[in-house]
């Protein structure tokens, strides 16, 4: 069985050899203490009162985490190694629960994107078959409707607004774990970005050469 000293050890070379620690890497530590720290004897040694305060909301993983520990429980009558660890523990077990719930929302956008390309797809299959092509107005009421279906269904059913999506991308940059998601994430977005200006220079150009047709027109 793995020991209080050794799991401390694996925490500080994985927290000393990334600036942001892989949520897999972080997951398989984090089980290794599950079966050191989530034990009645080991319990036994931590006071209540502790544990209470390391329940708190705001989690910060990272190397200042270690000192910050070491600094608050220099006071404490339980202040040895085996304290130490059980508190960057509870740092892990918050760490994973607000990287997997921030990942559970942003694969809902990245499935809605999937499915908007499935559908752009078939879409585009079905319009090469046909007959001729629309007039320039037709062709603005499909950008117009394109545009609005990549917004709302690109995000899925609980993330709908661009600023639920932006929300999203600013947490990125605060949570403490990495996944693949978060890279998947920023190209999507960087994707919507291109996607709004493709459309609005496409507008801006249709109504620029609609208004110069109008007044190319002459009254004899």
């Amino acid at each position: 069985n793995i020991t209080v000293e050794c799991w401390m050890k694996k925490y500080e070379e994985i927290i000393d050899g990334y600036d942001k620690p892989p949520l897999k890497l972080i997951k398989s530590l984090y089980l290794e203490g599950k079966r050191v720290f989530e034990n009645s004897s080991f319990l036994a040694l931590i006071k209540k009162d502790d544990t209470d305060e390391i329940m708190t909301d705001d989690v910060k993983l990272d190397k200042s985490s270690m000192e910050d520990t070491e600094s608050s429980s220099s006071d404490k009558s339980d202040s040895s190694i085996e304290y130490k660890a059980y508190m960057e523990y509870e740092l892990l077990k918050k760490s994973i629960f607000a990287v997997e719930k921030w990942s559970n929302k942003a694969n809902i956008v990245l499935q809605g994107r999937h499915q908007y390309r499935t559908r752009k797809k078939r879409n585009n299959s079905v319009i090469g078959m046909e007959d001729g092509e629309g007039t320039d107005s037709t062709n603005v009421g499909s950008a117009n409707n394109e545009e609005s279906e990549f917004s709302n269904n690109s995000a899925g059913s609980s993330v709908s607004t661009i600023e639920e999506i932006d929300a999203l991308v600013k947490e990125i940059y605060e949570l403490p774990l990495f996944v693949p998601e978060m890279e998947q994430f920023i190209e999507f977005v960087k994707e919507i970005e291109l996607f709004e200006t493709d459309a609005r220079n496409f507008l801006n150009g249709f109504h620029h050469s609609h208004a110069e047709n109008n007044g190319s027109v002459s009254v004899n």
